[in-house]
């Protein structure tokens, strides 16, 4: 799982767990930056997942069968790749190189933290990005409200969410989501100066 180093556009990976907002964070730091130069392209996952309500099929995740997922797994078509929540997750290799190596794009993965381990653990360069919620009582209470998931998924994500905060430390940041625009305001500030690194890097 490697991909060379020599590319140009700059490798940004969001994590945390389930609940903590990083969507909704990145879906507005995606929009802010498509008015800049920068033109942030968010990497879409394939999951072996059912949709819900109201996801699309290649715009939220590309959903596959198990054995659709199996079969990329097995051709080494993953940057990363992890089983979360009782369904595998994966990031299309090739098509972060290309973004990043032909079309010198930025690119930003939403992953999980085993996934995002995988990646700050390889010879990859990025910027690392933990959010993470404002109490544990509140994480509880966002899985909740959201009703997308049964009692026994939100008891799971709790379960998984206490280990995956552990790993926070492992990243280049770690961002509280207590207040929005605040969160929003450092991931940005965390993006530039990370951009703004790659550029004086010789």
């Amino acid at each position: 799982m490697s991909i060379k180093n020599e590319k140009k556009g700059s490798l940004f990976i969001i994590s945390g767990p389930s609940g903590a907002g990083k969507t909704s964070l990145l879906s507005e730091i995606i929009k802010r930056d498509q008015a800049t130069e920068q033109k942030l392209t968010l990497s879409i996952s394939y999951t072996t997942r059912p949709p819900r309500k109201g996801e699309i099929d290649g715009v939220n995740y590309f959903f596959v069968s198990q054995e659709e997922f199996q079969a990329m797994q097995t051709k080494q078509e993953f940057l990363e790749s992890a089983l979360v929540h009782e369904y595998h997750y994966g990031t299309n290799k090739k098509w972060v190189e290309q973004q990043l190596c032909q079309q010198k794009k930025d690119i930003v993965l939403e992953i999980d933290v085993q996934g995002a381990m995988q990646i700050i653990q390889s010879d990859m360069k990025c910027c690392a990005i933990f959010i993470f919620p404002p109490s544990f009582e509140i994480l509880k209470k966002r899985l909740t409200d959201r009703q997308t998931d049964t009692s026994e998924s939100i008891k799971t994500r709790l379960e998984n969410a206490s280990q995956e905060m552990k790993l926070g430390k492992n990243f280049d940041y770690g961002i509280t989501n207590d207040d929005y625009e605040t969160s929003l305001h450092k991931i940005q500030q965390a993006m530039q100066c990370y951009r703004d690194m790659q550029v004086n890097t010789p």
